[in-house]
């Protein structure tokens, strides 16, 4: 019985090879005869989204294309939409007119490019450079306050900007103090030391803004208080 399991499979393997090879063959001439079948539809091909410019002011328009290609050799349709600004007619080709928002900031435009049954989308950004200077507000120390000389003085303060801040720096009586990198939540601590003389000091702090360099400042005024050291006591 040992002999005959060991031969069997021998004998059996040249006819499953036949069978698998007259199956797939079946197969094959099923595909090349059936008129009926569709071929696979593949989604477009975008080789590429570019804009003329991507930095602009605000009102200035920009005109994106789209480059796409489709291998099934269909007729493409394009949509198109902006988070800000509006587009400008005709809205269904491959290259479309935008006009940038009056705000600046960094918004985005996306094209879906379809066949008959798929699609493909993109989408690239541009910036609006914002005219406006930063605004910058101090928080803390209060106006008039009273700090002791040779202290330290911690200096609380916001900056905002549509562009985003680029650098925020501290002055104390037009010396530069201390600086920092822009934040994303706009919020900025600083502290200096006060060995500056006794009396009115000025607290200021500048924020410079993203793309147009621009500035803008807030100040307010503290006092200095000086250390008296006492005369020892007569005996």
């Amino acid at each position: 019985m040992k002999k005959l399991k060991t031969i069997l499979p021998l004998r059996i393997a040249p006819w499953a090879a036949v069978a698998l090879t007259f199956m797939l063959a079946c197969s094959a001439a099923s595909d090349l005869f059936n008129p009926n079948k569709k071929p696979e539809i593949k989604s477009p091909e975008i080789q590429s989204l570019v804009l003329d410019k991507d930095e602009l002011d605000p009102g200035e328009t920009v005109t994106a294309t789209v480059s796409a290609t489709d291998a099934n050799g269909q007729t493409l349709s394009y949509e198109w939409w902006v988070s800000g600004g509006r587009l400008l007619p005709p809205l269904d080709r491959s290259q479309v007119k935008w006009m940038m928002p009056a705000v600046g900031g960094v918004y985005r435009i996306q094209v879906t490019v379809s066949n008959e049954e798929k699609s493909a989308n993109r989408s690239v950004s541009a910036t609006v450079r914002s005219p406006v200077s930063p605004v910058v507000k101090i928080l803390s120390p209060s106006e008039g306050s009273h700090w002791l000389q040779h202290s330290t003085l911690p200096v609380a303060a916001q900056a905002h900007h549509d562009n985003g801040i680029a650098r925020v720096d501290l002055f104390l009586n037009g010396i530069l103090k201390a600086t920092s990198n822009g934040r994303s939540d706009g919020q900025y601590d600083f502290t200096c030391a006060l060995e500056e003389p006794a009396g009115p000091a000025k607290v200021r702090v500048e924020a410079v803004a993203n793309v147009t360099g621009r500035v803008g400042s807030d100040s307010l005024g503290i006092v200095i208080d000086g250390i008296i050291i006492g005369k020892s006591a007569r005996r």
